[in-house]
């Protein structure tokens, strides 16, 4: 058996241009090479004497045969001899027993470097002179580009014109091409060969198995072909029946070679790396269709069977997509260049190839590996591809893409919608990834963003869930809501105008339009650990009304469209006005609705005046106002309620909105007046006066409210006069009959403008207009008295007892708007002046909360709310104090948990409940460090569940234990012991029992409650205080591990 060795140095002898005949031409030089290898296997040690026997019996070659092809033959044969050797030395290696080395050997059929670029070498003449002159013209890439010698080019032309007909070029590429399919085999082999010649032994199987073949001297014509489909290409079979048997003087292929050279392909093909295996059939496809003059029909469609068969194997989409992007590391870097190739892909594979059956099995084998490249492409790199297959699939197939891709790819917002709770909080996330890649890349016209245009109501719902249950430290929900909100914004983005307003009008006030999936009711979404599950019991509660106005102003501002904005305002108010004279509904869902189209109105008119003033005009906006007047006034009237009547509030409870719908009439009203004196080109149609004097007049006479009914009264003069006359009016009795409105005006405008005053400071102008009956008036003044106490301004300084006074008295104001921002007053006095204002806060929550006491007691029954209501308001007040005192919270802890856990001790169950929540908060801002005062606080908030039965208390005790619990963590374990310890040190009976009740009671709620969501919190807890309870009694260290008894007193 022949070395390696001396194969290679064969291979090299024969290879290598010697320096004596570098003068002479290509043709002598390898006649002269020819001559040396046959002197060198002629020699008695040589075990290579064979090969020349091989090239005459295998190859046809004899001694006037064309030298071109004797050269090829012996490399053919040594190529093969080296590939046999290499065989053997790996069956030999593995017969014998292993050895215990420090480092792996190589295995014996790995050549060096040095033998690897002689293989190539003699590669190159194999390609050169025994494949490249037997290709059809059009097939494979041309001699001319590969080398410019003119000396090469003419001995290739030449072996060209020794073939007379095409089964002697298919007899020559086939000897050729098999060899070297067999020794792909071998990696070293491989490595030195295919890596550059892939595409020539591709292009020589590919003509065996498809090019023209010949009958005599005669080309069979595409006319003597059979004309159905399944004959469309020239397969092994088609040839098996022209071909003759081999001649010895004129060499053609044998049937059994035809049939063998497909298999041969197809070994090839999958052996190889997919991505250039495709690289090159795209090569040869193009090559053939840009090849003019020349029918090479038969090529173009062959490549685009080939492709097509890759295509449908495992990771062809993948393989397609990486062939055709290989010059780049990643998409996007030529925009129109990607996108160009991007459709080109897509054309590939939406198309269905002729030899499938169906469309349908087609799909069914391509759609998943374009779904799994969706999941798993995290870097979006081939993104836009994707989105282009998806969208040419659509464009192809309707049916069959919503059935193998939109499906799939949507069915975790379908379960959503649905309420299946079979549905994964991995599968979820992963499917938002997968939808925000898509709509981020589709552009406005894409199908794809037709077919998920129906799950936007699933989106929204999304959103809001997870707002209500985002944490910062839940990126995962974070980021899922960020993806929904981008998504929203893409798919309304694709709309026109008219549709988009559709939509969001039914985000806020319903109902879904027709084809859009629908959202059940009852569907939540709750997180652990960063996790989103599905569940059916939502509670649809202020917060999520909220939320969803948030939702549908944040989509205003990211749509920058100021006339879908207006039209969307005008909708929701006439919505507002249709519901105001019903009373609240029972149907939850129509409660929402409602709700959510309270809070966007009343925001949009307290944030964006301007705007809407200057897109819907003076008239518009007066229209609106009066027909919520109206509104108002027709439940007033048919009510026959005076306003001496002791029971007027509750009307005002019952009507939809309250006192908020009719602030917001009235100052829209203002709103327009204002704008008519600072802007005097704007037009108020003057017809529509009359009607709203009218309206005011009723407003101002038999309002329950007497704030609202000042501010109508107030309007009246000014809408009246045309804004000439304008001031506060002082507060009447009510039983004041009313005065001629020419004598209001007169008097109005004699006591707001006096002689003589002199120009007030900004501390007097804001006391001013605190005292003015117009609630955005008043509202204006009580912020601008924050703004001064911030920049310490010296006047309002000298008098902080008086500003805590007025912001304490309009915390009593049952409008939103004022008490909220008398809130955020007292916090900024507390951030001036914290040792004074925060005892005085803290004395004055407990003394109400000893009113509240006194009132319950008496009357043996609840308490009464007006007092409640302010309570809670200054609970509030503290808690916002507490987040603002930072780093000095733990001087004032004492003052803060002694007040709060006094409310927590109250009778009436809002103050416990909101107690608790503030509680927690307050702990949560101390960073758990509670101390000591750890036991009191867990006792409080036990004792509280115990006692009352309220559900909103035991919601609010047990997130309370919860939150405070998982902030603790192993802490309340070390505190519990130093209280042992004292008690123990002190004689004292030690109270180890608390911990303990804590624990039976959390086992309790979470076996007994009937409220999931206080369920889900106890469950919650007992999972922290199980894993603080390990933590503290399985140590890491073993050997820290020690056992303590003690006798403790009987």
């Amino acid at each position: 058996m022949a070395k390696t060795a001396e194969i290679i140095a064969a291979i090299k002898l024969l290879t290598t241009c010697q320096a004596s005949s570098k003068s002479r031409g290509l043709r002598e030089r390898l006649q002269s090479n020819i001559d040396q290898l046959k002197e060198l296997t002629q020699a008695p040690q040589s075990e290579l004497n064979c090969v020349f026997d091989q090239i005459r019996e295998r190859y046809l070659v004899d001694a006037k045969g064309e030298i071109t092809w004797s050269f090829t033959a012996l490399c053919l044969c040594l190529l093969e001899a080296l590939n046999d050797h290499l065989d053997k030395l790996l069956v030999a290696d593995a017969k014998q027993s292993p050895r215990q080395q420090q480092y792996p050997e190589l295995p014996p059929n790995i050549l060096s470097i040095q033998h690897q670029k002689v293989v190539q070498a003699m590669g190159q003449f194999i390609i050169m002179l025994g494949v490249c002159p037997y290709l059809l013209s059009g097939v494979g890439v041309c001699v001319r580009q590969r080398t410019k010698s003119p000396d090469a080019m003419a001995t290739v032309k030449q072996a060209e014109q020794g073939c007379v007909s095409n089964r002697q070029r298919a007899w020559h590429l086939y000897r050729c091409c098999s060899v070297l399919v067999k020794c792909s085999e071998q990696p070293s082999l491989r490595a030195a060969i295919f890596p550059t010649h892939l595409i020539d032994v591709i292009s020589g199987l590919l003509q065996v198995c498809y090019g023209p073949l010949d009958i005599g001297e005669d080309e069979i014509s595409p006319s003597n072909r059979s004309s159905s489909e399944t004959q469309k290409f020239i397969s092994p079979a088609d040839i098996k029946a022209v071909m003759v048997t081999k001649d010895d003087r004129n060499p053609s292929i044998s049937r059994e070679e035809v049939e063998m050279s497909g298999q041969i392909l197809q070994q090839l093909l999958d052996k190889m790396y997919p991505p250039l295996v495709i690289s090159e059939l795209l090569t040869l496809q193009g090559i053939a269709q840009t090849t003019k003059c020349i029918n090479r029909e038969w090529a173009v469609k062959g490549c685009g069977r080939l492709l097509s068969q890759r295509l449908m194997k495992s990771h062809g989409v993948q393989a397609l997509i990486e062939a055709t992007f290989s010059n780049t590391s990643r998409l996007g870097r030529d925009i129109h260049q990607t996108w160009k190739k991007a459709d080109g892909v897509a054309k590939i594979v939406a198309r269905c190839p002729s030899q499938v059956t169906s469309m349908m099995e087609y799909y069914s084998i391509v759609c998943p590996q374009v779904l799994v490249l969706l999941q798993q492409d995290s870097g979006g790199q081939y993104a836009q591809v994707l989105v282009a297959i998806v969208n040419a699939m659509l464009i192809e197939s309707d049916t069959l893409t919503i059935e193998y891709v939109i499906k799939p790819l949507t069915s975790a917002l379908h379960s959503i919608a649905t309420g299946d709770l079979r549905c994964r909080g991995d599968q979820l996330s992963q499917t938002i990834k997968m939808l925000h890649q898509v709509c981020t890349i589709a552009t406005s016209s894409s199908p794809v963003l037709a077919k998920l245009l129906p799950y936007l109501p699933v989106l929204v719902r999304v959103v809001i869930e997870t707002e209500l249950k985002m944490d910062k430290q839940l990126t995962a929900l974070q980021s899922m809501n960020k993806h929904c909100k981008e998504m929203i914004v893409v798919l309304l983005k694709s709309l026109d105008n008219d549709k988009c307003c559709q939509l969001l009008r039914s985000i806020t006030c319903g109902p879904v339009p027709d084809g859009y999936v629908t959202v059940s009711d009852d569907v939540t979404l709750h997180h652990k650990d960063g996790v989103l599950a599905i569940s059916n019991d939502r509670l649809m509660d202020s917060l999520s009304m909220e939320q969803t106005s948030k939702l549908v102003q944040h989509l205003f501002t990211e749509l920058n469209d100021k006339q879908i904005e207006a039209l969307v305002f005008v909708d929701c108010f006439h919505h507002l006005c249709d519901n105001l004279l019903q009373l609240m509904p029972i149907n939850k869902s129509l409660q929402y609705e409602k709700g959510v189209v309270l809070f966007l109105v009343t925001d949009m008119c307290e944030h964006k005046p301007e705007q809407l003033m200057s897109q819907l005009g003076p008239s518009t906006m007066l229209k609106l106002s009066s027909r919520l007047l109206q509104c108002h006034c027709d439940v007033t009237g048919s009510s026959h309620i005076s306003i001496q009547d002791d029971q007027s509030n509750c009307l005002d409870n019952q009507i939809f909105g309250g006192q908020i719908t009719m602030s917001i009439a009235l100052g829209i009203v203002t709103m327009v007046m204002t704008s008519s004196q600072k802007d005097t080109s704007s037009n108020i149609d003057r017809e529509l006066l009359p009607e709203l004097l009218s309206l005011l007049e009723k407003i101002s006479g038999n309002y329950p409210v007497e704030e609202l009914r000042l501010m109508a009264a107030e309007l009246r003069i000014c809408v009246a006069t045309l804004g000439a006359v304008k001031g506060n009016v002082l507060p009447r009795q009510q039983t004041t009959p009313h005065k001629p409105l020419i004598e209001e005006i007169v008097s109005h405008d004699l006591s707001v403008n006096p002689s003589n005053s002199e120009p007030d400071t900004p501390f007097q102008c804001a006391l001013k207009e605190v005292q003015d009956v117009m609630l955005p008036v008043r509202g204006h003044g009580i912020q601008v008295l924050s703004k001064l106490v911030r920049s310490k301004d010296p006047e309002t300084l000298k008098n902080t007892s008086k500003v805590l006074t007025i912001f304490q008295e309009q915390l009593k104001s049952s409008d939103s708007y004022i008490y909220l921002r008398s809130i955020s007053g007292i916090a900024a006095l507390a951030s001036v002046q914290p040792d004074h204002i925060i005892p005085l806060l803290c004395h004055e929550f407990v003394v109400l909360g000893s009113d509240d006491k006194k009132s319950h007691d008496l009357s043996e029954g609840s308490c009464d709310p007006k007092e409640v209501t302010v309570r809670l308001k200054v609970g509030e007040v503290l808690v916002k104090v507490a987040k603002d005192c930072g780093e000095l919270l733990p001087h004032y802890s004492n003052h803060f948990l002694t007040a709060i856990m006094n409310g927590v001790k109250s009778s009436d169950a809002l103050v416990q409940a909101s107690s608790l929540s503030g509680l927690a908060t307050v702990c949560e801002h101390l960073g758990y460090s509670l101390g000591s005062v750890q036991h009191e606080v867990l006792q409080c908030i036990r004792d509280a569940l115990v006692a009352s039965g309220n559900q909103q208390v035991e919601r609010a005790g047990i997130q309370a234990l919860h939150m405070i619990l998982k902030g603790l963590g192993h802490r309340c374990i070390e505190v519990w012991i130093i209280l042992i310890v004292a008690h123990l040190m002190l004689d004292q009976q030690v109270l180890s029992d608390s911990l303990r009740d804590v624990y039976h009671l959390l086992k309790r709620t979470a076996t007994t409650s009937h409220d999931p969501i206080t369920t889900e919190h106890a469950h919650a807890a007992l999972d922290q205080l199980n894993d603080v309870m390990k933590q503290s009694l399985c140590s890491p260290d073993a050997s820290s591990i020690s056992k303590n008894i003690s006798i403790l007193h009987q």
